[in-house]
């Protein structure tokens, strides 16, 4: 990948959840403090959306 200009960031997940924390909390999610009963199919659906807005914002 790198002879193709890939690079890997160190850190570049938290990164981008750090970006998308407003949306979520929106959906009603703060990934800083999730209960232990929370629904993981509820949560992905959310990260989903959160990272296609995110992916339409930076393209807009």
């Amino acid at each position: 990948m790198a002879e193709h200009g890939v690079a890997r960031r160190s850190g570049a997940g938290t990164e981008h959840l750090r970006e998308i924390a407003p949306l979520l909390a929106v959906e009603g999610f703060d990934l800083d403090n999730l209960p232990e009963d929370t629904d993981v199919d509820a949560l992905n659906a959310a990260l989903a959306r959160a990272n296609e807005r995110r992916n339409t914002e930076q393209f807009e």
